[in-house]
């Protein structure tokens, strides 16, 4: 079930939800509690494209915090009962572009651009749940980067837990209704740390254009076409928003999908985990009724690890030979043993002139993540007990969702402190009673 805020009057103290059932994702959502009472015109959803207009006064971080707690299922899972990449990658799409919409309000298109850099640090297992934060780190001209951070929350053993999972950084543009782009509310920064944040994010942003000339992207071609992975699906009404262009969850799961199934024939049948995903674009929009076809081959093989770059293209019923290429990307995996340890991965020698070209540039990231992996380091050295199992408070928790539990409930009116906690700190109680039975 969706929550979308429809707000009748700007006095309320908290914004009124309303419950309906839009095409995709029905799991839980928990909105920002500090929304302000902004009239919005009208109501969209919310997964890869949004439709909202941009206010032109300054907007505070905090308006643009959203959140999403579910349990991992089976449906989710590999054959270790680990929540799959592709899985995880929707549900950040989701979250990230919640908080475009929270921080701008009213009647917009805003597109996801691009994915930087995904690091999953540690693994998702079935029955835990899975608890996402993302907030707005900076907003340039057209775009802004939303940080998505990833928690795996346990209730199975002893008191409840959360350790982290990953961490993504996403690219939103602002699109006007012809589809140009358009400027984006400046971001109000009061902090220490969200100055920090805004400078980390230009960092960023230089890194990528710096990485698209020092290792370009090499598209395929057909000499590949032994060596490739290949797959098509339909796109249907519950793939896509109400402006008829595909969710950019849905190509991100696909190509998760993809990398991983030609990561595991490389692999011989083995199981395969995704351990990144590289910067990502999203070049074009698909639509309804056109068919995507999804690419992937080896680019590199290491010792333990390989590198899969997979392309995404659209092809339209009435042009079948007119494919367009709608995004691409570069994932590692690593091969995994029936102990879940590393494996060696069987070697993979280039033959052919491009495929040699390839390997080097798959090398050149390699040197590049290396290089990053320093700075996740000194970042979690920064945040105290930070990718470790912590204890986790009830009010922690209950802080972040007790508006989502409100509103389900006791419908929009605000409760008093001391009852706000207690039907939500019940309701984990009874869900951990029930892991350790």
């Amino acid at each position: 079930m969706l929550l979308t805020p429809s707000i009748n009057s700007p006095k309320q103290p908290f914004p009124k939800l309303e419950l309906h059932h839009p095409p995709r994702y029905d799991g839980p959502l928990i909105l920002n509690p500090h929304l302000t009472a902004t009239p919005l015109k009208t109501q969209q959803h919310i997964e890869g494209s949004l439709l909202m207009v941009f206010t032109a006064q300054p907007q505070s971080i905090d308006l643009s915090r959203a959140y999403i707690f579910q349990p991992a299922l089976e449906d989710n899972c590999n054959a270790l009962g680990q929540v799959k990449a592709g899985s995880l990658l929707k549900l950040i799409d989701v979250v990230g572009a919640f908080s475009t919409l929270q921080y701008t309000h009213n009647e917009h298109m805003v597109v996801t651009a691009s994915l930087d850099r995904t690091n999953f640090v540690n693994a998702i297992h079935l029955w835990e749940f899975i608890y996402m934060e993302s907030v707005i780190t900076q907003v340039w001209k057209s775009s802004m980067e939303v940080k998505v951070t990833v928690y795996a929350v346990n209730f199975r053993r002893g008191p409840i837990t959360k350790r982290l999972v990953a961490t993504a950084h996403l690219i939103y543009v602002g699109l006007d209704e012809q589809r140009n782009k358009r400027q984006a509310p400046p971001l109000k920064l009061t902090s220490v740390n969200e100055y920090q944040m805004a400078e980390a994010a230009n960092i960023r942003r230089k890194k990528r254009f710096t990485e698209q000339e020092i290792a370009p992207w090499i598209a395929m071609d057909q000499s590949d076409s032994p060596y490739w992975y290949s797959e098509s699906r339909e796109m249907t009404p519950k793939d896509a928003n109400i402006q008829g262009n595909v969710f950019g969850g849905v190509i991100l799961e696909i190509i998760a999908k993809t990398g991983r199934k030609s990561a595991q024939a490389h692999c011989l049948g083995e199981v395969v985990v995704g351990a990144r995903m590289d910067r990502m674009s999203f070049l074009a929009p698909g639509f309804i009724g056109e068919t995507i076809r999804s690419r992937a081959i080896v680019t590199k093989t290491w010792r333990t690890s390989l590198e899969v770059q997979v392309e995404i293209e659209s092809i339209n019923p009435n042009q079948p030979d007119k494919p367009r290429l709608i995004a691409n990307c570069y994932l590692v995996f690593v091969r995994l043993n029936n102990m879940g340890l590393p494996a060696d991965v069987p070697p993979w020698l280039p033959n052919t002139p491009l495929q040699e070209q390839r390997a080097d540039s798959a090398q050149t990231r390699r040197q590049i993540r290396e290089q990053e992996r320093q700075e996740v380091a000194e970042e979690k050295q920064s945040t105290p007990n930070l990718g470790q199992q912590i204890a986790l408070s009830w009010n922690d928790m209950g802080e972040r969702l007790a508006h989502c539990w409100e509103t389900l409930t006791h419908g929009h009116q605000p409760l008093s402190p001391l009852n706000r906690f207690i039907p939500f700190e019940d309701a984990l109680k009874h869900q951990s009673s029930l892991f350790k039975n």
